[in-house]
């Protein structure tokens, strides 16, 4: 009977030991995050049409660290996330697009990239309608 508790007890040393941390199949770690830009961008949906009523233009504290989350997530580059969660507040959006009643044209136009499972919009730059800059739009919601 000694035996068998002994090889038993030897079996279970061997398994805890090769067995390290155990992540129940899943990681709570964000993705690693993409080397550029341009790597990053392409690998986000493009998302055209929005609901402009639903644009958040003074996101709160709560909004911005939601919107930072969800860069983190979707990859963006390290370097990428202070600058863009700076834009997310319209007095860093070019003058056209702070007005309450910004046109309809000029806003369906924007190039537009949606981060996944947020509320978070891309605004890939576009010189001819005066976005010299990429920048984030966060919504209300998508819907």
């Amino acid at each position: 009977m000694i035996w068998k508790i002994i090889l038993l007890l030897s079996c279970f040393n061997v398994l805890v030991n090769a067995g390290g941390r155990c992540s129940g199949g899943t990681s709570s770690r964000d993705p690693k995050p993409f080397r550029n830009n341009l790597e990053w961008i392409n690998s986000l949906q493009a998302y055209p049409k929005l609901n402009w009523d639903r644009l958040i233009r003074e996101p709160n504290d709560d909004d911005k660290e939601a919107a930072k989350d969800a860069l983190v997530k979707s990859g963006c580059p390290t370097n990428s996330l202070d600058e863009l969660l700076g834009t997310s507040h319209c007095d860093m959006w070019p003058s056209h697009l702070k007005s309450d009643k910004a046109p309809y044209a000029v806003m369906s136009r924007l190039i537009l990239r949606r981060i996944a499972d947020s509320r978070v919009a891309y605004v890939e730059r576009y010189p001819n309608f005066q976005v010299n800059s990429p920048l984030i739009l966060i919504f209300e919601s998508f819907e």
